[in-house]
């Protein structure tokens, strides 16, 4: 898994999973006691949206979407260690998920980065260098292919 050729990989890919966590931990943080967000977090929990099939307050909307983002942050870390940890090194699929990987985190860093919060702009930029560094150091063992 962290062995020649996908050491990167696998590091950006348990930085996915770091990166998860934190943001998790960021989530589960008691907010701040001052009375405007006491009075945007009643707001947003006193706001409901007809969903067709239910009405989630906004708060609803928004735990369910931090928790998602943690979710499939880690579930992406721990699909690509499956994959350095199971497909034989020069392999293509490497290569190619590496690029996904490079998609998915510079597409991450952008959206962050256009609503201004840095942490997780910061962050995900960081892997998102490991994997665009990573894919460039992964070896085909049959390039002509």
């Amino acid at each position: 898994m962290f062995g020649k050729g996908r050491r990167l990989f696998s590091i950006a890919s348990v930085g996915l999973i770091v990166i998860a966590v934190m943001h998790l931990i960021g989530h589960l943080q008691a907010p701040p006691a001052d009375l405007v967000t006491a009075t945007l977090y009643a707001a947003m929990r006193s706001y409901e949206v007809d969903a067709g099939i239910g009405k989630p307050s906004m708060m609803n909307v928004l735990d369910s979407l931090s928790f998602g983002t943690s979710i499939m942050l880690a579930w992406m870390g721990l699909i690509n260690l499956a994959i350095a940890k199971y497909v034989s090194v020069g392999e293509r699929l490497i290569r190619t998920v590496c690029t996904l990987n490079i998609f998915a985190t510079w597409t991450l860093v952008a959206a962050y980065a256009y609503y201004e919060v840095p942490p997780p702009a910061i962050s995900l930029a960081i892997v998102a260098m490991l994997f665009t560094i990573a894919r460039f150091r992964v070896r085909l063992s049959h390039p002509h292919l």
